[in-house]
């Protein structure tokens, strides 16, 4: 990293030192940094240790010196250089050199040199200058003192010669890029055609271009690589082809357009066969389907394991599998989980007396309800039709509405009607 101090560049581990240095040395009377003349000086300006510090880059005005106890110094300790160029000489800062321009056109072009405050490239050759014409040499010359221009584009393309070449500012050469500047249609911008020809001066001919025509006997569109032979247009009549690849010239069903079948032939020409197929052997059977656990043929409850054979490479459709299904009441054990009819039998209860209540004493298991059934086990006696949860209770000492307690309604009646009297067995008994 650099630090800018005074408009100049110091490089801060080599100023960092010099500051340390500097501060050990130079102390003022009232103990601050000292100045060279005896004023104090900036902290934050860094001081110089080596004349590296004090370069500001310019040739002409002399090489800087790093001398703290000069008279001349700065505040960095840095002393100005003197300009290197003698009274009378011009000091040119690109080249770094100092010029006598007495005679100013050595070369006598009339164009002054550049050192001398002119635009003479080379004022040692009389063939460079500005405006001279740029011609096309075996030297590299830069006539005219503009390395960018190559020659004259003798047939107009807009491309010099691939021959013309100049050296550039940098020290490349570079070179035009027309491979014939004599033809207009040669250029590296011309389109490149079957004709045997460079034209777009790439070094490549005829690419991108079909030059290479295959004989296609049986007619499918594909040649034998093999049999390739040069050209740029297929011949009338048909019997060639510009696609090569074809393992059988003959069949017009193999070429590498094909799709491979389960033959034991390599249909694709792709130098493999049957890939893809599922078996290999004709006739060869497997199980299929609903397996067991393990893997084996599956026989729990309705399911079956299938069978399915090899046809031509492929399996059949699996036959006789019977998966899972959803369970029925059926005495079946439908989805093969162990158990039949699970979630689907239901409980019911004989109704004897035909009262539309069951005997919780009398229950069966069925998929639907068996005759003189019901799905209520509410009957507290189901022989006799006159008692169930729906009969009326009745002053008779029997529970007829079946709810747990005896002629409780008909008692109230009884005392209602008379005063003092009670329900006894179905009876108003009246106290004496």
């Amino acid at each position: 990293m650099l630090v800018r101090s005074d408009d100049l560049e110091v490089p801060v581990a080599r100023s960092l030192l010099a500051a340390l240095i500097i501060g050990a040395s130079l102390i003022g009377c009232d103990g601050g940094p000292a100045g060279l003349d005896g004023g104090t000086i900036d902290a934050s300006v860094l001081a110089c240790t080596t004349a590296a510090d004090c370069d500001d880059g310019v040739f002409c005005d002399g090489p800087e010196m790093c001398d703290p106890s000069a008279s001349g110094a700065d505040q960095r300790g840095c002393v100005e250089g003197t300009p290197p160029c003698e009274s009378g000489m011009r000091c040119e800062e690109l080249a770094e050199a100092c010029s006598d321009c007495a005679e100013a056109d050595k070369d006598g072009d009339g164009h002054d040199a550049v050192a001398c405050g002119g635009d003479d490239c080379d004022d040692e050759d009389p063939l460079r200058f500005p405006g001279n014409p740029e011609f096309c040499d075996l030297d590299d010359r830069d006539e005219d003192c503009d390395p960018s221009t190559l020659g004259i584009d003798r047939d107009g393309d807009s491309f010099v010669a691939s021959e013309c070449c100049n050296v550039q500012l940098d020290g490349t050469r570079r070179c035009g890029e027309d491979c014939a500047d004599d033809s207009a249609a040669v250029s590296p911008d011309a389109t490149e055609v079957c004709n045997g020809s460079d034209e777009d001066c790439d070094g490549f001919i005829d690419e991108g271009v079909p030059h290479v025509i295959f004989p296609d006997d049986d007619g499918d569109g594909f040649g034998v690589s093999e049999d390739g032979m040069s050209a740029c247009t297929l011949p009338p009549g048909g019997g060639f082809t510009f696609l090569g690849g074809d393992c059988d010239d003959v069949t017009a069903a193999i070429n590498p357009g094909a799709s491979e079948a389960c033959d034991g032939i390599d249909n694709d020409c792709d130098g493999a066969t049957d890939q893809g197929c599922s078996c290999d052997r004709n006739g060869e059977a497997r199980v299929c389907g609903a397996r067991a656990p393990g893997g084996g043929l599956q026989t729990r409850g309705g399911c079956r394991s299938g069978e399915q054979a090899c046809l031509d490479g492929m399996w059949s459709d699996c036959i006789g599998d019977q998966g899972p299904e959803t369970e029925l009441c059926d005495g079946v054990d439908d989805d093969c989980d162990g158990f039949i009819d699970e979630g689907v039998v239901r409980r019911f209860f004989l109704d004897a007396d035909n009262d539309g209540f069951g005997d919780a004493r009398r229950p069966t298991e069925a998929c639907t309800i068996p005759l003189r059934h019901v799905r209520n086990r509410n009957d507290c006696d189901d022989d006799d039709p006159a008692r169930s949860p729906s009969a009326a209770e009745t002053c008779d000492g029997v529970d007829d509405d079946c709810d747990g307690a005896v002629d409780e309604a008909t008692a109230a009646d009884c005392e209602a009607r008379l005063s003092g009297s009670s329900c006894v067995a179905g009876d108003c008994v009246v106290p004496s």
